[in-house]
Protein backbone atom coordinates (compact mmCIF):
# COMPACT_ATOMS: atom_id res chain seq x y z
CA UNK A 1 0.00 0.00 0.00
CA UNK A 2 1.03 3.62 -1.07
CA UNK A 3 2.09 6.65 1.49
CA UNK A 4 -1.05 8.42 -0.25
CA UNK A 5 -3.42 5.21 -0.02
CA UNK A 6 -2.92 4.81 3.45
CA UNK A 7 -3.57 8.47 4.04
CA UNK A 8 -6.31 8.52 2.04
CA UNK A 9 -7.95 5.46 3.80
CA UNK A 10 -7.33 7.33 7.06
CA UNK A 11 -8.72 10.66 6.05
CA UNK A 12 -11.77 8.32 5.14
CA UNK A 13 -12.25 7.03 7.60
CA UNK A 14 -12.16 9.56 10.13
CA UNK A 15 -14.28 11.99 7.80
CA UNK A 16 -16.59 8.99 7.67
CA UNK A 17 -16.68 9.04 11.56
CA UNK A 18 -17.86 12.41 11.72
CA UNK A 19 -14.24 13.79 12.60
CA UNK A 20 -12.59 17.13 11.61
CA UNK A 21 -9.15 16.45 9.92
CA UNK A 22 -5.76 18.09 8.26
CA UNK A 23 -3.19 16.28 6.12
CA UNK A 24 -0.69 17.58 4.28
CA UNK A 25 -1.58 17.86 0.18
CA UNK A 26 0.68 15.95 -2.65
CA UNK A 27 0.70 16.72 -6.44
CA UNK A 28 -0.05 19.75 -8.35
CA UNK A 29 -3.79 19.56 -9.40
CA UNK A 30 -4.68 22.35 -7.29
CA UNK A 31 -2.04 24.66 -8.02
CA UNK A 32 -1.69 27.60 -7.60
CA UNK A 33 -3.71 27.66 -4.84
CA UNK A 34 -3.31 24.72 -2.98
CA UNK A 35 0.49 23.46 -3.58
CA UNK A 36 2.09 20.23 -2.27
CA UNK A 37 2.79 20.38 1.22
CA UNK A 38 0.09 22.53 2.06
CA UNK A 39 -1.98 21.21 4.94
CA UNK A 40 -5.68 21.30 4.53
CA UNK A 41 -8.26 20.73 7.08
CA UNK A 42 -11.30 19.10 6.00
CA UNK A 43 -14.67 18.56 8.30
CA UNK A 44 -17.29 16.20 7.23
CA UNK A 45 -19.96 16.91 5.14
CA UNK A 46 -22.74 16.50 7.60
CA UNK A 47 -23.72 18.56 10.70
CA UNK A 48 -21.25 21.37 9.37
CA UNK A 49 -20.88 24.40 11.92
CA UNK A 50 -19.52 27.88 10.65
CA UNK A 51 -15.82 27.45 11.46
CA UNK A 52 -13.57 29.94 13.92
CA UNK A 53 -12.19 32.84 12.19
CA UNK A 54 -13.67 33.75 9.21
CA UNK A 55 -16.67 35.82 9.79
CA UNK A 56 -19.91 35.43 7.44
CA UNK A 57 -18.23 32.35 5.65
CA UNK A 58 -20.71 29.31 4.92
CA UNK A 59 -18.75 26.46 4.92
CA UNK A 60 -21.69 24.46 3.00
CA UNK A 61 -21.62 22.48 -0.31
CA UNK A 62 -21.68 24.90 -3.14
CA UNK A 63 -19.98 26.17 -6.20
CA UNK A 64 -16.01 27.10 -5.67
CA UNK A 65 -15.71 25.25 -2.85
CA UNK A 66 -13.23 21.98 -2.22
CA UNK A 67 -14.36 18.75 -1.34
CA UNK A 68 -12.97 15.42 -0.84
CA UNK A 69 -14.03 12.54 -3.06
CA UNK A 70 -13.18 9.50 -4.26
CA UNK A 71 -11.68 9.52 -8.03
CA UNK A 72 -12.73 6.58 -10.11
CA UNK A 73 -9.21 5.16 -9.43
CA UNK A 74 -9.87 5.02 -5.83
CA UNK A 75 -7.31 7.71 -4.62
CA UNK A 76 -8.84 10.46 -2.11
CA UNK A 77 -8.95 13.79 -4.12
CA UNK A 78 -9.71 16.91 -2.38
CA UNK A 79 -10.91 19.38 -5.53
CA UNK A 80 -12.99 22.45 -6.39
CA UNK A 81 -16.74 22.24 -7.13
CA UNK A 82 -17.03 23.46 -10.53
CA UNK A 83 -20.79 22.81 -10.71
CA UNK A 84 -24.24 21.55 -9.37
CA UNK A 85 -27.16 20.90 -10.62
CA UNK A 86 -29.98 18.80 -8.82
CA UNK A 87 -27.53 17.02 -6.29
CA UNK A 88 -25.09 16.35 -8.95
CA UNK A 89 -21.53 17.99 -8.80
CA UNK A 90 -18.54 18.20 -11.09
CA UNK A 91 -15.73 17.92 -9.46
CA UNK A 92 -11.71 19.50 -10.97
CA UNK A 93 -8.46 19.71 -9.88
CA UNK A 94 -7.65 23.07 -11.05
CA UNK A 95 -4.66 22.81 -12.41
CA UNK A 96 -5.82 19.43 -14.08
CA UNK A 97 -6.77 19.09 -17.54
CA UNK A 98 -10.17 17.41 -17.39
CA UNK A 99 -12.76 17.14 -14.52
CA UNK A 100 -12.89 14.31 -11.76
CA UNK A 101 -16.34 13.31 -12.99
CA UNK A 102 -19.67 13.75 -11.49
CA UNK A 103 -20.33 13.01 -8.24
CA UNK A 104 -23.31 12.50 -5.97
CA UNK A 105 -23.88 15.30 -2.97
CA UNK A 106 -23.59 11.83 -0.89
CA UNK A 107 -20.00 10.41 -2.28
CA UNK A 108 -18.93 13.66 -0.51
CA UNK A 109 -16.86 12.75 2.10
CA UNK A 110 -15.72 16.70 3.32
CA UNK A 111 -15.07 20.37 2.91
CA UNK A 112 -12.01 22.14 3.14
CA UNK A 113 -12.38 24.55 5.50
CA UNK A 114 -8.71 26.00 5.52
CA UNK A 115 -5.46 25.66 4.11
CA UNK A 116 -2.25 26.14 5.59
CA UNK A 117 1.21 26.37 4.23
CA UNK A 118 4.43 26.96 6.43
CA UNK A 119 2.03 27.62 9.46
CA UNK A 120 0.03 30.39 7.97
CA UNK A 121 -3.68 29.91 7.01
CA UNK A 122 -3.82 30.92 2.54
CA UNK A 123 -6.50 31.59 0.39
CA UNK A 124 -7.55 28.61 -1.23
CA UNK A 125 -10.28 30.36 -3.66
CA UNK A 126 -12.92 29.97 -0.75
CA UNK A 127 -15.69 32.60 -0.13
CA UNK A 128 -17.44 34.89 -2.65
CA UNK A 129 -15.11 34.83 -5.16
CA UNK A 130 -15.18 30.44 -4.76
CA UNK A 131 -17.76 30.55 -8.16
CA UNK A 132 -15.27 32.74 -10.23
CA UNK A 133 -12.50 30.54 -9.53
CA UNK A 134 -14.33 27.50 -10.17
CA UNK A 135 -15.42 29.46 -13.69
CA UNK A 136 -12.01 29.81 -14.79
CA UNK A 137 -10.71 26.29 -13.68
CA UNK A 138 -14.45 25.09 -15.30
CA UNK A 139 -13.13 26.97 -18.46
CA UNK A 140 -9.56 25.46 -18.55
CA UNK A 141 -8.19 28.91 -17.90
CA UNK A 142 -6.55 27.82 -14.92
CA UNK A 143 -4.81 24.62 -16.50
CA UNK A 144 -3.46 26.35 -19.60
CA UNK A 145 -2.26 29.17 -17.54
CA UNK A 146 0.11 26.87 -15.24
CA UNK A 147 0.88 24.37 -18.15
CA UNK A 148 2.20 27.60 -19.83
CA UNK A 149 4.13 29.18 -16.09
CA UNK A 150 5.20 25.30 -16.08
CA UNK A 151 6.68 25.69 -19.24
CA UNK A 152 8.93 28.78 -19.11
CA UNK A 153 10.29 27.56 -15.65
CA UNK A 154 11.11 24.15 -16.83
CA UNK A 155 8.75 22.24 -15.55
CA UNK A 156 8.76 23.61 -11.71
Amino acid sequence: MTRQASVGGLVDAALRAGHDVCFEAGGRSMSPLVRSGDVIHLRPLRGQQPHEGVAGLDPGLRVGCLVAVHADDGHLVVHRVVSMRDGVLLVRGDSNPCADGRFAEEQVLGIATKVERGGRAVWFGDGTLGPVIALAVRSGLVSRAVRALRAVRGGR
